[in-house]
């Protein structure tokens, strides 16, 4: 979807309330340039059907990309073309849990359907 098309998305679904986002606040909150506003980023979830997991550590994001990965009967060759990393590098990181690089572990979270936060 285009900048301007998650924009009239967002804003048809704030309709009830007295907000209305403008594209280029959609594109800095997409960029992580500016910190979404709770109740858009609720709207945002409603909107595009993001699940949102709360996790701690990175034990918790690996046993997550697991438990997905199983429930999808996704290949360690699927998550090799979501990433473009190699197939023995994906299988090094969600099997053996050696340490994702963010780049690569923010990609393949948000192909899988999930939202991330970085506090």
């Amino acid at each position: 979807m285009s900048i301007k098309e998650v924009t009239m998305c967002l804003n048809a679904f704030l309709l009830d309330t007295d907000i209305n986002v403008q594209e280029q606040d959609v594109a800095k909150y997409l960029s992580g340039e500016k910190e979404i506003p709770e109740v858009i980023q609720s709207t945002m979830e409603v909107a595009f059907c993001i699940p949102a997991v709360k996790v701690q550590n990175y034990e918790e994001v690996i046993e997550l990309l697991r438990e997905v990965k199983e429930e999808r009967a996704l290949t360690y060759k699927d998550l090799e073309e979501m990433t473009g990393c190699n197939y023995k590098t994906v299988q090094r990181y969600i099997k053996d849990g050696a340490c994702m690089p963010a780049d690569i572990m923010i990609k393949l979270i948000n192909m899988l359907g999930f939202s991330i936060t970085i506090q």
